[in-house]
């Protein structure tokens, strides 16, 4: 069905419940391996896919830095 494209590593998630008692829009990004909401909170979904453990900037690792930096580049890309 349609035409062959091109595939992308990840997902955009633009979240907006709306309504009186809305929670706030929800913005993040999805890779297989990882996830980056837009307030900086990064989860790695290989080990916590619950989102229990979030990675702050300032916990980063060489492997979580460099995926935060990829991802936040897509992030400039969606504004």
């Amino acid at each position: 069905m349609g035409k062959k494209g091109n595939s992308r590593d990840w997902v955009f998630f633009h979240f907006d419940p709306g309504g009186r008692n809305a929670k706030p829009i929800q913005r993040f990004l999805r890779t297989h391996d990882w996830k980056l909401y837009e307030d900086g909170r990064m989860f790695d979904m290989k080990t916590d896919n619950n989102e229990q453990n979030p990675i702050l900037p300032e916990d980063d690792n060489d492997k979580s830095k460099k995926n935060r930096q990829s991802l936040k580049k897509i992030f400039g890309q969606m504004k």
